[in-house]
């Protein structure tokens, strides 16, 4: 079985025939009448738990979706404002801890910020046609637990998922754990919006963000605040607007798209103005001590918004 190459994931691809045996867990289960039920019920308040896997391990490739009892199927497929995004929790947990390293709104962690569902599909995440599916590779080194928790107190779900994995022979020392973090803030005039600030070594992957202002004379202006980014103690990146840093311009003149690495999934002109944009560095940029990550709003981060956003970031475990 291989080894992980973070430096030319996978390490093998086709045509070769020496890669790992891929596994599967899922939410089907056997019933006691003999027939396989495909989903769980998850109701108010109640947390499911995919089977623990044991590593030296691995996640591939991660798929969900969810059926809130309250709709009906043409309204389920219409995925139009789900609520229910932002009341799902998804963690991860790592080597039989019980602190959750991933935290976050299912539907934020997948990029559908606002709880409205956008069918996109980008290198390592994607809602596409009623599905969420993640490509981040996930590894570890004794056993990883995925959890999703209905934070809803009145309605029960349904849980579809299934989560591809592959053994590996040995954990190498330079291969960072996988984490996520989720920020929702209106930030104060004066300051910026802190989308990461963490300390160790690592790799920063990028990030998708939702942004919505409140200036209704000037929809979007938000977007002329410049995102910043501070590798070991100096800042080492100046993107010249919000929208620069996510590869567009003009306050992405030419509307919604989406892209391998970036892309605007989300863009109204409406009360104030409403933007949810993602972007992935290709390399990713690299810390040794720390590294912080900010967007202003407005040039002086003068302009009264609100935040929400998700950074994915490796960091290195001993």
């Amino acid at each position: 079985m291989e080894s992980l190459n973070f430096s030319k994931y996978p390490s093998r691809t086709l045509p070769y025939l020496d890669i790992a045996k891929t596994h599967q867990i899922s939410t089907q289960f056997l019933k006691e009448d003999g027939n396989y039920q495909d989903w769980v019920k998850i109701g108010p308040q109640e947390t499911y738990e995919f089977p623990e896997i044991k590593g030296p391990a691995c996640i591939r490739v991660l798929w969900l979706t969810i059926s809130p009892s309250m709709y009906n199927i043409m309204k389920i497929m219409s995925y139009k404002d789900l609520r229910i995004l932002r009341q799902i929790g998804f963690k991860i947990r790592y080597d039989g801890e019980s602190r959750s390293s991933v935290k976050i709104p299912i539907g934020n962690f997948f990029g559908s910020t606002f709880g409205k569902y956008k069918h996109y599909c980008s290198k390592y995440l994607g809602t596409t046609s009623g599905g969420y599916h993640s490509f981040f590779p996930i590894p570890f080194r004794k056993s990883c637990k995925f959890l999703i928790k209905n934070y809803s107190t009145t309605e029960t779900i349904k849980l579809f998922g299934h989560v591809e994995y592959q053994n590996l022979t040995n954990f190498p020392d330079n291969v960072g754990y996988f984490y996520a973090k989720f920020v929702q803030k209106s930030p104060k005039i004066g300051e910026p919006f802190e989308v990461l600030s963490v300390d160790g070594k690592g790799i920063y992957v990028g990030t998708n963000m939702g942004m919505r202002g409140s200036n209704l004379n000037i929809p979007l202006f938000f977007l002329e605040g410049n995102i910043d980014i501070h590798v070991d103690g100096e800042k080492s990146f100046i993107y010249t607007g919000t929208e620069d840093y996510f590869l567009s311009g003009w306050y992405f003149v030419t509307g919604e798209f989406h892209d391998n690495l970036h892309g605007c999934t989300i863009k109204s002109w409406k009360k104030g103005g409403i933007i949810s944009a993602y972007r992935f560095h290709e390399p990713p940029i690299a810390f040794n001590n720390n590294f912080k990550i900010v967007a202003h709003h407005g040039e002086r981060d003068e302009i009264r918004s609100n935040y929400q956003s998700v950074a994915y970031y490796y960091l290195e475990r001993k």
